[in-house]
């Protein structure tokens, strides 16, 4: 499930508009998410504005507590152990 709220969400996917892999990784976290009963909530970087330079060259990024996990494809043994630490 998405949030739009940051606050309530551990997991959250940066992405921008017109972005099939922002797609593909959407619809992965999506899953991920329904299957471990996680809130996640997406962010458009051109909203956001990059912390780091270097999300704009690696967008889409999954972040588990603000921290960068994975980018481009969705590495799902990454954001597990991630999210269980």
């Amino acid at each position: 499930m998405s949030e739009s709220s940051s606050a309530a969400a551990r997991l959250e996917l940066v992405t921008i508009p017109d972005c099939r892999l922002c797609d593909r990784a959407r619809e992965a976290l999506t899953r991920l998410a329904e299957q471990r009963g996680q809130v996640w909530a997406e962010r458009d970087l051109t909203e956001l504005g990059a912390p780091d330079p270097m999300w704009w060259e690696q967008v889409p990024l999954v972040l588990v507590e603000g921290q960068v996990v994975c980018y481009w494809d969705v590495d799902e043994s990454a954001v597990v152990a991630a999210l269980e630490r």
